[in-house]
């Protein structure tokens, strides 16, 4: 029987992940939890677009947008995922960023 909790943390970066992180204290959590710290930046489908981008000629600029998006969503999720890890060194915490509609990405 796997006794591991899991956790999501849809983090957008609006507050400092200090308060994420004392919300996850007082939560009284216990010691095995995976955790993953998801970004969604919101826009284009960075992934989308590419697969498209060959085929039907989308802008460049819309494509350099979402690549963009999509690299701060990875860095805002990186960052708060290792003031997390630091938090819970026993934790296992690994970090996504995507691009696309953040409430339908969080849901898939």
């Amino acid at each position: 029987m796997n006794d591991t909790n899991r956790i999501l943390i849809a983090f957008d970066g609006a507050h400092p992940v200090r308060r994420t992180v004392d919300d996850l204290r007082r939560a009284g959590l216990p010691r095995r939890v995976e955790v993953l710290v998801l970004t969604v930046a919101e826009g284009a489908d960075f992934a989308a677009l590419k697969r498209a981008s060959s085929a039907s000629g989308i802008r460049k600029d819309a494509l350099e947008r979402a690549k963009r998006d999509l690299r701060l969503a990875r860095g805002t999720a990186t960052r708060a995922a290792a003031r997390i890890q630091s938090a819970f060194p026993g934790w296992k915490v690994k970090s996504e960023g995507r691009t696309g509609s953040p409430a339908q990405t969080i849901i898939q």
